[in-house]
């Protein structure tokens, strides 16, 4: 699978953010991979916003106005994978469009990128054929969590019919018997076929749904965290917030905060 139908090279670094850093506004001239080792960076893109936590990664498009702002109490380290001078075709660009959300770093990418640092300073032919490779590689390791190309098929019936129920009910309680009962299979099935078309579980969607809701009342309302909290399906503001912390590694009013001071 090509990356890409031109690139002219990869360039893989990494660096430390100090807290409250930032980087931009600026406009993204490669195709790029962004990854948190540690902190978490709040990056907008076109004005919306990606939390990318520790151990997350990103996939970053050409040609869009990119914002980065680190944590506010501790040092980020972050890193980066750049395929430059890239031209997209048409179905990628669509492709791609659809993979700009926030994925779990694998071990792979992890070790990937540690190979990348012994290989950055040499400047010998095999070493350079060795980088690009390992370039090559980070991208097919994202592609593979992304579940590119076969996330991009049309999915089953039965998990559209579940996702279909989380997505317009997620406010209201739900369990695993009734998103299977709306599905018209067994909670045991729907719970395989989220993990082989979404990489993930029902119940998992459902948090994560119930997640992104709340954080965009956040930005986008003046309604207290309690409020928020019971609006989008969480029992108590207690588990809306330890399900925000522990995916952006900030309390929802913290990050409000940061959000409403742009």
């Amino acid at each position: 699978m090509n990356i890409a139908d031109i690139i002219s090279g990869f360039r893989v670094d990494d660096f430390v953010y100090n807290e409250q850093g930032s980087l931009g506004p600026r406009v993204q001239t490669s195709l790029q991979l962004f990854y948190v080792y540690s902190g978490h960076a709040s990056v907008s893109v076109d004005g919306m916003v990606r939390l990318v936590g520790p151990g997350e990664i990103t996939l970053l498009l050409p040609d869009h106005v990119e914002l980065f702002r680190f944590a506010q109490n501790e040092k980020t380290h972050h890193g980066y994978c750049s395929a430059l001078d890239v031209e997209l075709s048409e179905k990628q660009q669509v492709d791609y469009q659809k993979l700009t959300t926030v994925f779990p770093m694998s071990g792979k990418i992890h070790e990937l990128t540690d190979w990348a640092k012994t290989l950055g300073a040499r400047t010998d032919r095999p070493a350079l054929n060795l980088y690009d490779q390992i370039a090559y590689l980070l991208f097919y390791e994202f592609f593979n969590i992304a579940g590119y190309p076969e996330q991009l098929a049309p999915l089953p019936e039965s998990v559209l019919r579940a996702k279909r129920l989380i997505d317009e009910k997620f406010g209201s309680p739900l369990d695993l018997t009734q998103m299977a009962r709306a599905a018209c299979i067994t909670p045991t099935h729907l719970i395989r076929l989220f993990k082989v078309h979404l990489k993930t579980t029902p119940v998992n969607y459902l948090w994560d749904v119930r997640t992104e809701h709340g954080t965009r009342l956040l930005v986008d309302t003046g309604l207290n965290v309690a409020e928020i909290s019971y609006r989008c399906g969480f029992s108590a503001p207690y588990h809306f917030a330890r399900r925000f912390k522990a995916r952006y590694g900030m309390a929802p009013g913290a990050y409000r905060r940061r959000q409403w001071m742009r």
